[in-house]
């Protein structure tokens, strides 16, 4: 029977050998935890930047401080919740005042009402707001133009907090003749829309060669 062949026997590895080993196997670990840990920032970095997991910012009420005002004039633009009652002090303005904001050089100030059914933006020359104790009572705003297609096109641009194609008609009919025009003097409610959960009424008025003004009031909840 024939002798199964032996493998030869590996040479011993020297001292100094056998602490290279040592050493290079002692890296392995830290190349491992290396490695996940770039894993894990790479993933961290595309998460981050897809946008998933991250905190939603609140679109809150403007502040009317100085600091807010700053924003609110570089932008134009101004945001107030009126769903529910709204405290002077949550936006920055006294217990007991009467603020105008606006109007804007070559630029239309952008009002967002968010109401029971949503944001309604609408654009217009300036806002006025009303508080007393401790409440925000009224937002008002107001557009100054001239001629008849100037009241009937910022009408319909307001349609959005509620008004209805009635009530323009009614407006319609109730209008003086030439209504607009440098002769036209009148003072006329629109109606109120009920988009926003609150009512708005809506008013124009002409003053003959002075122009028109179409104007909103927006009515908070009180406590």
């Amino acid at each position: 029977m024939t002798p199964t062949p032996t493998a030869p026997d590996k040479p011993a590895l020297t001292p100094a050998e056998r602490r290279r080993r040592r050493e290079r196997r002692a890296w392995i670990p830290s190349i491992i935890i290396g490695a996940i840990i770039l894993v894990a920032i790479a993933a961290a970095v595309l998460f981050q930047a897809s946008g998933v997991g991250k905190p939603v910012a609140a679109a809150g009420d403007s502040n009317f401080n100085i600091a807010g005002l700053k924003v609110i004039n570089g932008a134009a633009d101004a945001q107030i919740d009126v769903r529910k009652p709204l405290s002077a002090h949550s936006i920055g303005l006294p217990t007991n005042s009467s603020r105008t904001f606006g109007p804007f050089d070559g630029i239309a100030l952008e009002v967002d009402l968010v109401g029971t059914s949503g944001t309604k933006e609408i654009f217009v020359d300036s806002m006025h707001i009303v508080t007393r104790n401790g409440l925000v009572t009224t937002i008002s705003t107001s557009t100054h133009d001239f001629g008849y297609q100037f009241i009937r096109s910022q009408i319909l641009s307001l349609g959005v907090l509620g008004l209805t194609t009635r009530q323009m008609a009614n407006f319609e009919d109730a209008m003086p003749n030439g209504a607009g025009d440098e002769h036209s003097y009148f003072s006329l409610p629109f109606g109120t829309g009920d988009a926003l959960g609150v009512p708005t009424s809506v008013v124009v008025s002409c003053a003959g060669p002075k122009g028109c003004t179409v104007s909103t009031t927006t009515t908070l909840l009180q406590k």
